[in-house]
């Protein structure tokens, strides 16, 4: 299965999300947008995975959450990955906790090696992925409208567990599937 673990967003964020979603569309630049019920907070992308490695993940996951309690991360800020000169990527930023999610990654991303699945090269940076550019055009008027809404803040919500799940490709975009959540302590749950 392809998998990866992620936070999941709640549903005031995701309302958040979808309002500037709706503004940023109207620039009818070529993107592919992510759909608000599918926005979530990557920690690490697995890729393919076998059962052995899904049951063993989550194991892990579970060693990880008896350290970490449940926190409150904040998502606002516009901008692009890799830059806005050559735009592959518009996010939202994070601009609480962290610190916590990238100690999360980074345990997940340790973790992970010990069965085979590759390090991330990259350090973690923390972001909502809103669309994938597939071309340049109508970028101008897509600038002009992140330039007014830069600032957006969709809010703050508490992290409770982090979650295994499956992405199954569609044509009509990827479906998500939770496979497992680990709770983290302090979770009232």
């Amino acid at each position: 299965m392809r998998a990866f673990i992620a936070v999941e967003l709640d549903e005031k964020i995701r309302e958040n999300c979808r309002r500037v979603l709706n503004r940023l569309i109207t620039s009818d630049a070529d993107v592919k947008w992510v759909k608000p019920s599918n926005m979530h907070l990557t920690l690490k992308f697995l890729g393919e995975i076998d059962e052995e490695q899904a049951e063993k993940i989550k194991g892990f996951l579970d060693e990880i959450v008896l350290e970490e309690s449940v926190f409150e991360t904040g998502f606002s800020g516009l901008g692009f990955f890799p830059n806005q000169r050559r735009p592959r990527v518009i996010w939202l930023g994070i601009n609480k906790g962290i610190e916590v999610l990238k100690d999360l990654a980074d345990k997940i991303d340790d973790k992970t090696a010990i069965i085979g699945i590759e390090k991330e090269e990259r350090a973690f940076s923390p972001h909502l992925t809103l669309g994938r550019f597939r071309s340049q055009k109508n970028f101008d008027e897509l600038i002009k409208i992140v330039e007014k809404t830069r600032e957006f803040d969709a809010g703050t919500m508490q992290v409770d567990g982090i979650h295994l799940i499956q992405s199954v490709l569609q044509p009509t975009g990827p479906v998500y599937t939770k496979i497992y959540t680990a709770i983290l302590k302090n979770n009232p749950l």
